[in-house]
């Protein structure tokens, strides 16, 4: 899929500095962003972006519903997602590193492959989502909810994985190196 981001234009940009008005047509997994948080945007049928012309009130607005949201290969690094429904989204091959996730709803949405590396996703919900080959280093991952998630060969070393709900999750070559826990599911596996 190929992302555009161009604004309408009969409209000037009102797009924070440094943020380009579009993104390269055929770069995939390109996104506007900030380093905080994305601009206030919703996916069009068929591909592309809207982009909203007024964002002056609100630096930081929230994000538009995200629910089965194509984000592959997305730059989310360092954005905060807290709170967002991600349900259902393919963010397969996407960087996440130190994203803040807190309570984000990613219910059967796409990780595979996702850097999740140093992201918080304390309170989140991962009920049957595909972490297979994703990349959790350093993550924070208390009082997640897991429960059903793919982690094949996905690596949670270092990750704080304390008070989460593992329960029914399809585990093969997943790395726990060095990882805080108090699940009985952990325990069990090593």
């Amino acid at each position: 899929m190929q992302y555009e981001a161009d604004l309408p234009q009969d409209q000037p940009s009102s797009l924070p500095d440094g943020v380009p008005d579009s993104v390269p047509d055929g770069v995939p997994g390109s996104v506007l962003r900030s380093p905080t948080c994305l601009s206030n945007m919703t996916a069009q049928p068929g591909g592309g972006w809207d982009f909203p012309p007024d964002r002056s009130d609100d630096p930081c607005p929230k994000f538009p519903n995200l629910r089965g949201a194509n984000l592959i290969q997305a730059d989310l690094s360092g954005v905060d997602l807290s709170g967002q429904d991600l349900s259902h989204a393919d963010l397969s091959g996407a960087n996440l590193r130190g994203a803040q996730l807190r309570g984000a709803n990613l219910t059967g949405a796409f990780l595979r492959e996702t850097d999740l590396s140093q992201a918080d996703l304390t309170e989140s919900i991962l009920v049957n989502t595909d972490l297979t080959d994703a990349r959790l280093h350093h993550a924070r991952l208390c009082g997640a909810s897991l429960h059903g998630a793919f982690l094949t060969c996905t690596d949670f070393s270092h990750a704080d994985l304390s008070d989460a709900h593992l329960e029914k999750v399809l585990m093969w070559h997943t790395n726990f190196h060095q990882t805080r826990h108090n699940s009985p599911v952990l325990k069990t596996s090593f």
